[in-house]
C-alpha cells in the first residue's frame, strides 16, 4: 500500500518483436504507467521503419510500411532496431528494445504439392514442392510424417471461389490430380516446413473427390497450426461442395523456424492437396478476414460490450445465431493473436464471454464464425 506522496515506479511495457509486410496498415500500442500522474508520459522511437510514426502523446505507433523499409535497419536488410522510450517529469526514462522485421508481401515462402511431383509455377513464383509416395516423406525444407495417395482428379470447371486468380488451370489441374489422405491408426498426418520467424498466411488447399464421402457429414476432420485448432470440425462437401477444389487461409506468427500443420480425425480420413506459405498480406489478407460471410449475416443482430474493455467483452447473440463455432481476435496488421473455441467462453442465455487480459492494449478486430458458414466482424478497443 502507497503512503502519503509515494507513487509508483515509472515503467515501460515490453514490446513483442513485430513482423509486417510494405503496403501494410500497421497499429501497436507502446503502454507505460507510474511515476508523477501531474505529468503527461511522453513517447518517441527510434529505428522505427519507414512510413512509421508513434504518437507522443499516447504512444500509439501507426503508418504504412513504405517499400524502402526493405532495405532499411542496421545491415539494409529490413530487420529494424526499434527503441521506444517514455519520458515523465520526476521520472529516469525507461524504454524497451524490440526488432521489426519487413518482408515483401509478393514473395511466396514455401510451396507443396501434397499428393505428387514438382509441379512448376506459372504466376512467376516458387514451384510447387514434390511430396509423392506414401509413408513419410523428407522434402527439401519440409517434411511429413505419414499418408496415402489418391488420385482424384478435380475438374477446374467446379474450382471453389475461394480459389485465388494465380491459380491457373494447369496449376489447379496438376494440384487437384492427387491428394494425400491419411488412414485411422497411427499418428495423425503432420506436415513441418521451414521458414525464418515471422508472420505467415498458411493456405490449405483441399477438395472431396472420393464418392464415399460425397454427402456432408461422411468426411470431418480438424486442422491444427502450431498446435492450435484453426478449423474445427471442417466437412469439405459441406464447405465447397463434392468434387469442387477450394482454399482456406490461415494466419500464424512462427518464432521457432517451423510451420507445423495436422490433420486430425473425427470422421472417415483428412486430406490435403497442397499447402502454400506467403508473407502475412495486411491490409489485403485482412480485409478477406474481416469480410462477412453468408446470406443471414446481420449487422444489428449482435451486440459487444464493454467497448472499450479492459477483462472480458461479451457477446450479446440474437437467437438467430446461436451457434456460435469460433472467434477469432486480430491486431490491426491482420495477425491471428487469438482463436476462441466453446471450451474458451463463458455462457449465460444468448450471451458468450470472452477474457481478453492476456491481449496487450490496442485496436483489434474481433470476427464470429459461426456454424452455418456465416461470420461477423467488430472492432474491439483493448485498454
Amino acid at each position: 500500500v502507497l503512503g502519503s506522496g509515494q507513487t509508483l515506479p515509472f515503467v515501460i511495457s515490453t514490446i513483442d518483436d513485430q513482423y509486417s509486410v510494405t503496403g501494410a496498415s500497421v497499429g501497436i500500442q507502446a503502454q507505460a504507467s507510474g511515476g508523477d500522474t501531474a505529468y503527461p508520459i511522453v513517447y518517441t522511437a527510434t529505428g522505427l521503419p519507414a512510413g512509421l510514426n508513434i504518437d507522443v502523446n499516447s504512444g500509439f505507433i501507426t503508418g504504412t510500411v513504405l517499400a524502402s523499409a526493405l532495405t532499411g535497419g542496421t545491415n539494409s536488410d529490413g530487420i529494424h532496431t526499434v527503441t521506444v522510450t517514455a519520458s515523465r517529469t520526476g521520472s529516469s526514462d525507461q524504454s524497451t528494445n524490440f526488432t521489426w522485421t519487413i518482408n515483401d508481401p509478393s514473395a511466396v515462402v514455401y510451396r507443396i504439392n501434397a499428393g505428387g511431383s514438382e509441379v512448376i509455377a506459372t504466376d512467376g513464383e516458387s514451384n510447387w514442392a514434390a511430396n509423392g509416395g506414401t509413408g513419410s516423406y523428407n522434402g527439401t525444407n519440409h517434411s511429413v510424417n505419414n499418408g496415402s495417395i489418391y488420385s482424384g482428379g478435380l475438374s477446374f470447371a467446379n474450382k471453389h471461389s475461394s480459389i485465388p486468380s494465380y491459380i491457373d488451370q494447369a496449376t489447379f489441374n496438376a494440384l487437384f490430380a492427387q491428394e494425400r489422405w491419411d488412414p485411422a491408426g497411427g499418428s495423425e498426418m503432420e506436415f513441418s516446413i521451414d521458414v525464418p520467424n515471422g508472420d505467415y498466411d498458411v493456405n490449405i488447399f483441399m477438395g472431396n473427390s472420393y464418392s464415399g464421402t460425397s454427402a456432408p457429414g461422411q468426411r470431418v476432420f480438424d486442422i491444427a497450426v502450431e498446435g492450435s485448432i484453426v478449423e474445427s470440425d471442417l466437412d469439405l462437401s459441406a464447405q465447397f461442395g463434392h468434387q469442387a477444389g477450394g482454399m482456406l487461409t490461415y494466419p500464424v506468427s512462427i518464432t521457432d523456424g517451423t510451420v507445423n500443420i495436422e490433420f486430425l480425425h473425427k470422421v472417415e480420413n483428412p486430406l490435403v492437396n497442397a499447402i502454400e506459405i506467403r508473407p502475412a498480406a495486411a491490409p489485403v489478407a485482412l480485409q478477406s478476414k474481416l469480410s462477412f460471410a453468408g446470406p443471414t449475416a446481420d449487422r444489428t443482430s449482435i451486440l459487444v460490450y464493454p467497448n472499450p474493455a479492459s477483462q472480458f467483452v461479451s457477446l450479446s447473440l440474437n437467437s438467430s445465431y446461436n451457434e456460435l463455432k469460433t472467434v477469432q481476435l486480430f491486431d490491426v496488421t491482420g495477425r491471428l493473436v487469438r482463436i476462441y473455441h466453446k471450451q474458451d467462453w463463458y455462457v449465460s442465455g444468448q450471451t458468450v464471454q470472452l477474457d481478453v487480459q492476456s491481449a496487450q492494449r490496442g485496436f483489434y478486430i474481433l470476427k464470429m464464425n459461426f456454424n452455418s458458414g456465416d461470420s461477423r466482424a467488430e472492432k474491439l478497443i483493448l485498454k
